[in-house]
């Protein structure tokens, strides 16, 4: 029996790596530089499909959008074949950044279980659709998304 299910959407960076909008004491060229290259934790309005478009809080558009995401993951996510018996139980921690043109990008596993499973995540995540970019301060931005897909076989 396969038991797919990925929940609770983290907007944290597990590597400590966290970007925000303000910067002391930089420059306003490298602050230009920053914002555009780095992926944000969150913005005021964060990424989401077009199918969510038309819901007017950005609460309710997140919790569509996150509905989407791990409706598109169980659908396709497709458990490799494993020797008869062999139980494997666990979380995939995968990261990933919806740039500020809707695509997705840098997707890496954080935590895995297996070099199959792990592989897998990583190709379910890249075969997102495109989405509408997060905005912040009237301007696209990058988004930096952490996701755990719960694996029990």
């Amino acid at each position: 029996m396969v038991f797919l299910n990925t929940f609770c959407f983290s907007y944290a960076s597990i590597d400590g790596n966290l970007k925000t909008d303000s910067l002391a004491n930089t420059s306003s060229d490298s602050l230009l530089i920053e914002e555009e290259d780095s992926p944000l934790m969150f913005a005021k309005n964060q990424p989401h499909f077009k199918e969510c478009s038309g819901i007017e809080t950005n609460l309710e558009r997140d919790q569509c959008t996150k509905a989407l995401i791990n409706e598109k993951i169980v659908a396709n996510f497709t458990v490799p074949n494993f020797k008869k018996g062999k139980k494997i139980n666990g979380i995939i921690h995968v990261q990933f950044v919806v740039t500020k043109y809707g695509t997705i990008n840098n997707v890496r596993i954080i935590k895995g279980i297996n070099k199959k499973l792990n592989k897998e995540a990583i190709r379910v995540i890249k075969e997102l659709p495109k989405m509408i970019p997060g905005r912040n301060l009237n301007k696209n931005v990058s988004v930096m998304y952490t996701i755990p897909i719960r694996i029990q076989l």
